[in-house]
């Protein structure tokens, strides 16, 4: 049977290699670019804030010990910044760092028991310090650590998160109890949201957002209730790589037989990825939640 290409097929191949081209654009050099930078990323500046802000200037301070990104910093009640975990370039990082803004020095205090980056970390009413989910070593975690600011150790929370995440957020409600919503699963932005509950040490999931969402905004209002903002809705660039890929894979199974457009009858699977390259647009939504009771904000 002679060997036919619809023009469908060529757009595909020529848009994976354009997704290809625009990959290492936009991921693979400025990677390599950060890991050659990731050396100089340990400087850090302080700006006091006065009777007149607009007056005031930044001031460099002590370097952190272990240049990172993607990191936390969660002031303690003792007026202490513990910096946790993070990305050094590499790979993810389990060092933690305490700084003193009477010395302006940085000092290693205890590591984490799991390399993370992408996580949340939380100032509990108790004084000590829930860090959850993240990226781990290859994966995403469902894991979280609770850090003793008197002992300066970290030890494993009893519970685990229900969905592993990262890029979501975790805010302290007026409850004690602590809010995760958003982030990314496996492969996509999640509207999974969970409480944890410093008494047990247990999650439980709660109301889900109306708009799956990842790298968002959770803010706790005077009201009690938490607002959400912005984020992203999905893993675009992986999904549309994915979906050429998907297509390039299906031309050369079928490269002894005729290829038509979806229109006219191409295998279901790639019907479905076409179908699927329309991305859905980012996520301007904002919307309240407060104990899984979702309002319009």
């Amino acid at each position: 049977m002679k060997k036919q290409i619809s023009s469908n097929v060529k757009a595909h191949l020529l848009r994976g290699a354009f997704y290809l081209l625009l990959l290492v654009t936009v991921a693979v050099i400025p990677f390599a670019l950060g890991q050659r930078a990731a050396t100089k990323q340990s400087t850090v500046a302080t700006m006091p804030i006065g009777d007149d802000p607009a007056s005031e200037t930044w001031s460099v301070t002590g370097s952190l010990t272990i240049a990172r990104y993607e990191h936390t910093a969660t002031l303690l009640a003792s007026g202490k910044v513990i910096v946790a975990g993070g990305f050094d370039g590499v790979a993810s990082l389990t060092s933690t760092e305490l700084y003193d803004p009477v010395t302006g020095a940085w000092n290693i205090t205890g590591s984490l028991l799991t390399p993370r980056r992408e996580h949340t970390a939380t100032l509990l009413s108790n004084g000590n310090v829930l860090v959850a989910g993240g990226f781990g070593v290859s994966t995403n975690l469902a894991t979280a650590e609770l850090y003793d600011p008197v002992s300066g150790i970290w030890t494993s929370a009893v519970g685990l998160l229900a969905t592993a995440r990262r890029e979501h957020t975790a805010t302290l409600l007026s409850n004690g109890k602590v809010l995760v919503t958003g982030g990314v699963g496996v492969s996509a932005s999640l509207a999974s949201t969970e409480l944890y509950d410093p008494a047990s040490g247990i999650w439980t999931p709660t109301g889900s957002l109306a708009t799956a969402r990842r790298e968002h905004t959770a803010t706790l209002l005077s009201n009690g209730k938490v607002l959400v903002t912005g984020g992203f809705l999905c893993c675009l660039m992986a999904r549309c790589l994915w979906q050429e890929v998907l297509m390039v894979a299906l031309f050369l199974r079928a490269r002894n037989c005729t290829i038509r457009s979806p229109k006219a009858g191409v295998p279901q699977a790639s019907s479905t990825a076409h179908a699927m390259l329309t991305p859905p647009p980012c996520s301007p939504t904002a919307q309240c939640l407060l104990l899984g009771d979702k309002i319009a904000a």
